[in-house]
């Protein structure tokens, strides 16, 4: 029988710290009961740790180095970002500079015709601080005790953070990690939805780590027509939501629609505003949850649009568990995203688990959780927003049979694909055939 304890080092960006990744909460109680010791290392560029969200006691987590987060209140401009590279990262830039890893990523950029001083740029911001946390991280673990056998390195995503790791444990003799595997989402796998049409270090990302996990079907078929070499190293596996039970609503009003993103550019809050502003009804409401660099403008423009016309609430940032609280004590009758970019929204899947119908774009791999008319409605990319008001209308009008199947079928896809208990399980469980 083995007894060999197994610990678990998890890398996130700033997770627990910070608003961002409340998906991975979903995981934590899978990982802590199959894992002795779970180490959680934020190792994003930089953290807000004045939001710390609670974990499982056999986790640790370690503070990063960089603590508070400057652009919190306002979109960075390109004058900005320098000014906070060359005070935060200046020297990690230097110390880039002379890294044999910089010089293999511009022999690459050279050898493919793709050099430019913007790549340079963002090879130089992905670097320097990897080798920030390299210098930082080293000095935390060494001062931890681990054992020298049966410790899982896994990264939430697709970056330098397990290249980090694997250069402090070589460098330091710390110990050799069993079994490094990371996911893949849509901003760090996706070339097409980068800036400038590149993700640098490609190939050490690969080669630090034994496998990586695709979340998305889309995700997994991309990655293997442009890293065919690599594909024994890529597989599929969904992320999943917790499962709270399928709420009984009826159509009856008030009509409740209910939206969950960041305020920024890229979610396009403002054409579900400009949408409802088409509607003169006052039974039906609008809730928003999530905040941003752009609440300011997008409250204005509800008040501009919608004074007089709906009911709406912007409910601003809330814990995950408050969210799911939400949809449990009231009637929600359709969610909505209209983001011009997607991977597979975690949004979306809480909000099936509960049988509720969805208007989404049909951007990324939405697909994979909205149904064209079987579960909701997919929109083009840039529709017209009076497409949108009129599938609203469609379902504010829908007989109380037809509503109600979109609900199940809404419940059933769920069910099929995105059932934490049932997806964890079999990942987590392949995850360990592979170092038992």
């Amino acid at each position: 029988m083995n007894t060999k304890k197994i610990n678990l080092f998890l890398l996130t960006d700033s997770f627990p710290f910070g608003k961002g990744e409340d998906f991975i909460m979903n995981e934590l109680d899978t990982l802590s009961k199959i894992y002795d010791k779970i180490y959680i290392i934020p190792t994003g560029i930089m953290c807000d740790t004045s939001i710390h969200r609670d974990v499982p006691n056999n986790i640790k987590v370690f503070l990063p180095p960089q603590t508070k987060y400057l652009f919190k209140n306002n979109a960075p401009t390109i004058y900005m970002k320098i000014f906070w590279l060359i005070r935060y990262l200046g020297f990690w830039c230097f110390k880039s500079l002379i890294s044999k890893e910089f010089y293999s990523e511009l022999k690459y950029l050279i050898k493919n015709n793709s050099f430019s001083l913007k790549k340079v740029f963002m090879a130089l911001k992905s670097l320097a601080p990897c080798i920030r946390n390299i210098f930082f991280y080293k000095k935390v673990i060494m001062n931890d005790l681990f054992s020298k056998d049966g410790n899982v390195i896994y990264s939430f995503w697709f970056d330098y953070s397990q290249y980090m790791m694997k250069t402090i444990m070589k460098k330091n003799n710390i110990f050799k990690p069993i079994y490094c595997f990371s996911r893949g989402h849509r901003h760090d796998i996706y070339v097409s939805e980068s800036q400038n049409q590149y993700l640098p270090f490609r190939e050490l990302y690969f080669e630090s780590i034994d496998d990586l996990y695709l979340s998305t079907k889309d995700g997994y078929e991309y990655m293997l027509n442009n890293y065919n070499d690599k594909k024994e190293k890529i597989h599929l596996s969904y992320l999943g939501t917790r499962d709270h039970g399928i709420k009984r609503v009826s159509s009856s009003k008030p009509f409740r629609i209910v939206s969950c993103s960041f305020l920024s550019s890229v979610k396009r809050v403002n054409l579900i505003i400009d949408a409802l502003s088409m509607f003169s009804i006052e039974d039906i409401e609008w809730i928003h949850f999530g905040d941003g660099q752009l609440t300011k403008e997008i409250k204005n423009h509800a008040i501009d649009k919608l004074e007089g016309k709906i009911h709406y609430i912007f409910k601003g940032y809330v814990p995950n568990r408050e969210m799911i609280n939400y949809y449990l004590k009231n009637d929600v009758h359709l969610f909505i995203n209209t983001s011009e970019s997607e991977g597979l929204p975690v949004s979306i899947q809480e909000a099936i688990s509960f049988g509720i119908p969805i208007i989404a774009t049909n951007v990324g791999s939405t697909k994979e959780a909205v149904i064209d008319k079987y579960n909701g409605i997919l929109l083009e990319k840039n529709f017209d927003t009076k497409d949108l008001y009129q599938h609203i209308k469609l379902f504010y009008n829908m007989k109380e049979k037809d509503y109600q199947q979109f609900r199940l079928n809404s419940r059933i896809l769920w069910e099929e694909n995105f059932n934490d208990q049932q997806i964890y399980y079999e990942f987590f469980t392949t995850v360990k055939n592979k170092y038992l």
